[in-house]
């Protein structure tokens, strides 16, 4: 694969991340206090860790976004991104195979949580992908585009 296509593509998977998790981040912070109720509804999460989880996840998918953002720390961003959709999407898939997905409302934020258990697997699986792919093809020197004449 020529080099410029490989940095536009490590670019393009950077941005689909940087959406999703500011997005989520985001909405997570702007609606904390919904955010915390569906983290209750939870028949996995410890009621102690709660707290931790409703102020730490978003600003830790705000975090995911710098390290994506940075030429510096970009195949961080996508090793860490790679194993969050790693555990998001197994904890959805415990949620179906164990539990009665109708009844747990998903905590993600936004628009997104509105997705069907399944349709959610989906689009996390897909992450699991771009991030796998983007962190196979930056390197951690640069992963900038250059363009000379």
């Amino acid at each position: 694969m020529k080099k410029e296509v490989k940095h536009v593509l490590i670019w393009v998977f950077a941005i689909l991340l940087i959406v999703i998790y500011a997005y989520t981040g985001f909405s997570k912070l702007l609606n904390s206090n919904i955010f915390e109720v569906q983290l209750r509804q939870s028949p996995i999460i410890p009621a102690l860790l709660i707290p931790v989880i409703k102020f730490g996840l978003p600003f830790f998918e705000i975090l995911i976004c710098l390290l994506l953002i940075s030429d510096k720390f970009k195949r961080l961003g996508f090793y860490i991104s790679l194993h969050v959709f790693v555990f998001f999407t197994s904890y959805l898939g415990v949620i179906v195979m164990f539990f009665d997905p109708l009844r747990i409302p998903c905590a993600c934020g936004g628009i997104i949580g509105e997705l069907s258990y399944t349709g959610h697997i989906a689009l996390n699986t897909a992450f699991v992908f771009i991030s796998l792919a983007g962190y196979k093809m930056s390197t951690i020197v640069d992963s900038r585009i250059v363009i000379t004449n």
